[in-house]
């Protein structure tokens, strides 16, 4: 998301601050056995949010990441709604919980390569989608519903029916991702541009 707000907010003049630390979701006091500095780094940026006292706030993760398995411990949603109502109490105005990038088994831009010169590239589909995309970002869209916060979903801008998109739609063929779910500098740029075409973030 974040070449595409940074991009946004250099056009519209407005400041913009980014703190992620690898493997860490937003939630305050949720320990990960495999990112142990976790709870201290999402502690330091609740901080700064005291400090800057920013309009709006925006929460993303990979959260279907934390499913159980791999030494990855389960989502802890009553630690994520405790985090959004510690969010409340600064008195911010807007409060946004991101939902679920579309993510797949295999590598997107292979999924967007030809095998025959006689093939037809397919810029969106269910192939090698792993589902649990799905039932993570209605997971998400419950908490933001139940906390009474703003929801995004990627999935309700990038995918219907028919699949997912893998490519910017134009007329060349342009990854959304460098990899199975992560968008790369084009892919953000697009869909951060949905947000605010959609007026999802409201500044």
């Amino acid at each position: 998301l974040y070449p595409g707000l940074n991009s946004y907010a250099k056009s519209n003049n407005f400041s913009l601050y980014q703190y992620t630390a690898s493997g860490c979701p937003p939630i305050l006091d949720f320990y990960l056995n495999n990112r142990k500095e976790c709870i201290n780094s999402n502690n330091s940026v609740y901080e700064e949010i005291k400090r800057l006292k920013p309009d709006s706030v925006i929460l993303s993760a990979y959260w279907s990441m934390y499913d159980g398995s791999e030494n990855w411990e389960t989502l802890d949603t009553k630690k994520l709604s405790n985090t959004i109502s510690k969010l409340k109490s600064l008195d911010i105005n807007n409060i946004i919980l991101v939902g679920h990038l579309p993510v797949y088994k295999i590598n997107q831009a292979d999924l967007l390569r030809k095998h025959t010169i006689w093939d037809k590239v397919n810029t969106k589909t269910y192939s090698k989608f792993k589902q649990s995309t799905h039932v993570y970002d209605n997971k998400i869209r419950d908490i933001a519903s139940a906390t009474g916060i703003d929801f995004i979903s990627p999935l309700d801008i990038l995918c219907d029916l028919d699949g997912c998109l893998l490519s910017v739609p134009g007329n060349e063929i342009t990854p959304l991702s460098f990899d199975y779910g992560h968008l790369n500098h084009d892919g953000s740029i697009f869909l951060v541009s949905k947000f605010f075409e959609s007026n999802l973030i409201k500044l």
